[in-house]
This record gives structure tokens, sequence and C-alpha cells, in this order.
């Protein structure tokens, strides 16, 4: 009989132990939301935006992204944890039915949908937030958020013109801390931070760069070599993965785009 209370409690035990942590699993889990305000209210302006990544890239789109006021000009995201955020200008919230602040929303959204995709094997980190791969990272976003506002002008002239002198390369505009990709380009600005600098120019070479990957499969392969890109950590690698091409031919192929572009 003692045998049987044993076996009867140590039953209870194991039963209680799976309720509770169904329980949590439950409680803990976050609604699928869209975006919230900093008081986890639901921002419905933005539905469409949510609505419109999520019909794109399903799982990798976080379930709830907090939006916060940022008292700057400028904008961008944070990807890490449970809820990402992306800070957005104040500035811009003036008119919240604006093209602008729906594009921004989008843009640096997409780049926490990118950090997702792009997650390491460790599961830590997305490598699109790299120095080298940036420029995927900003030419990805820029694309899909011009296109959700319906702007087709991605204001490249400037680089089609360097391009065509012979001043761009792959090397370059993977280089996106520190320095400008070649003498007399735009250049890098500072912002907030001493010694902190961006690339500006290679927004349009990510760009050029993404709308050539298009002419070579649709925008569910660039997802897959954003994937291959997090688990080889290496761009080379992962062109031949994807692509089936060499460093040098892709580069190649990229610079003739421009060309034509």
């Amino acid at each position: 009989m003692k045998h049987l209370f044993k076996l009867l409690n140590f039953s209870l035990l194991f039963l209680s132990l799976v309720f509770t942590s169904n329980i949590k699993a439950q409680v803990f889990e976050i609604p699928r939301t869209g975006f919230v305000d900093e008081n986890f209210k639901k921002i419905e302006k933005f539905e469409s935006i949510y609505n419109s990544l999520f019909l794109k890239f399903g799982e990798y789109v976080p379930r709830m992204i907090k939006v916060i006021k940022y008292k700057s000009d400028s904008s961008f995201f944070q990807p890490y944890g449970n809820i990402p955020s992306v800070y957005i200008s104040e500035k811009l919230f003036t008119n919240i039915e604006s093209k602008l602040i729906k594009y921004t929303v989008f843009h640096e959204t997409m780049h926490i949908v990118n950090f997702m995709i792009s997650k390491r094997s460790d599961n830590k980190h997305g490598v699109s937030v790299y120095n080298q791969f940036r420029f995927l990272d900003e030419g990805f976003a820029e694309v899909l958020s011009n296109e959700f506002v319906e702007n087709s002008n991605f204001g490249i002239e400037e680089l089609k013109q360097a391009s065509l002198q012979g001043k761009v390369d792959l090397a370059q505009v993977q280089n996106w801390w520190n320095k400008p990709p070649y003498e007399g380009a735009p250049g890098s600005f500072n912002i907030d931070m001493p010694s902190y600098y961006f690339n500006y120019f290679s927004y349009p070479a990510g760009v050029s760069f993404v709308l050539y990957l298009r002419t070579l499969g649709n925008d569910a392969r660039i997802v897959d070599f954003f994937k291959s890109i997090g688990s080889s950590e290496d761009l080379t690698s992962s062109l031949k993965e994807v692509y089936d091409l060499t460093y040098d031919e892709a580069e190649k192929n990229w610079l003739d785009f421009i060309k034509t572009m």
C-alpha cells in the first residue's frame, strides 16, 4: 500500500509539473499583436505595414514590435529580446498618415526581419547587422519599404556614375564602417556618438545589388540567401550555394547590371 501511495504521489507531482509548465507557456506566449506603442497599446495605423510584412515573411516577423518615439531626426531599430523595437523620430508623428512615417516604420522593421532570417547557427545573433553584410541589409530594407509606399526612385544615379568610372566594387561596399567606398563619395556622417560612422553610399549600392539578385530569382530566394549567410557568415560561399556564382562572377554581373539601370 505504501508503494501504491508513493506511486500515486509521484504521478500527481508529474501531472502538476506538466500542467504548470503548460500554463506558464500559455501565460508567457506573446500574442501576435503587431505594432504597439510604449504603453503596449496596438497602433492601428501601422497594421497594414505589419500585415504586408507578415504575409511575405511569416514567422520571421516578431509577434509584437514596440514603436518608440525618439527625440532625434534619426530612426533606428533594436532587434534583441522578445519584443524588438523600432525607434522612430518623433517629428514624423506630426502626420501619422504620411508616406514618410510608413516608409520609415517599414524600413526599420525590415532590419529586424533580416536579423531574424540571418540568425547564426547558435541562434543568438542575426549576421545582417555585421559590417560586411550591412549593405545587403539596407538594400533589402530600402527596396521593400519604397515599394510599400509606391516609390520607385531609389536614388542610384550617383552610384551609376561612380560605377562607370570604375570606383565601385563589392569589397568597398562591404566596408560599412569608418570610410566612404571611394574618394568623393557622399561620405560618412556622424550620428549621436563620436567615431560611429556609416558608409552612406552603401544604401544605393545595396539597393542595386538586391535588384540584381531579383534578376536571378524571386524574393524567397533572397531570403534563402540571408539564411545561408547566417549559417556561413561568408558572402562568397553563400553566393555559390544559393546562386551558383563565384564572388568575381557576382561582382562583374552586378556592376554590369548597374550600368543598365
